[in-house]
This record gives C-alpha cells, structure tokens and sequence, in this order.
C-alpha cells in the first residue's frame, strides 16, 4: 500500500535524515489520496497523513507550498464525517 511504503520512508527519513527520503515519502502518500475513490472510509486518513507529511517536508525544505498544502488538505479531513 502506498500509504505505508510513504510511512516507511518517513521513518527512514527521521532515522537518517535523507532528504530524498523526505520527497518520496510525501509523493507516495499523495499517490495514495490520489488513487482513493472519495467514499473510501480510509480517505480521511489517508488526507490526514499526507498533510503530515507535507507539514513534515516543509519544515525540513522550507517549501512554503508544502505549508499550504498541509492546511488545506486539513481542512479536507476535518470537513469529513468520520467513516465517510
């Protein structure tokens, strides 16, 4: 699942602090809300960790993108019902 490799590859990231890393880890995880149909019970989550994610790569990049795109994607999850 795309979803884990891009936790493995944070964890590896925090580990050893390999930017690539860093990178890889928010691209899977947008691959995994990307290829989530909208009603997945899953898709909350899944929005949830990717704007961990791009929170996480922000802070060690700078990108101010990053930062944005983590609290709009925020606003996604908190704007779902739970299970839906």
């Amino acid at each position: 699942m795309l979803s884990n490799l891009g936790n493995k590859l944070g964890m590896r990231f925090e580990k050893i602090g390999r930017m690539e890393d860093l990178e890889q880890s928010a691209r899977r995880a947008q691959q995994a809300v990307d290829l989530t149909p909208q009603d997945h019970p899953d898709l909350a989550s899944m929005l949830n960790n990717l704007g961990n994610k791009l929170e996480r790569r922000f802070e060690g990049m700078g990108r101010m993108g990053d930062l944005e795109e983590s609290i709009w994607r925020e606003t996604q999850h908190r704007g779902r019902p739970k299970g839906a």
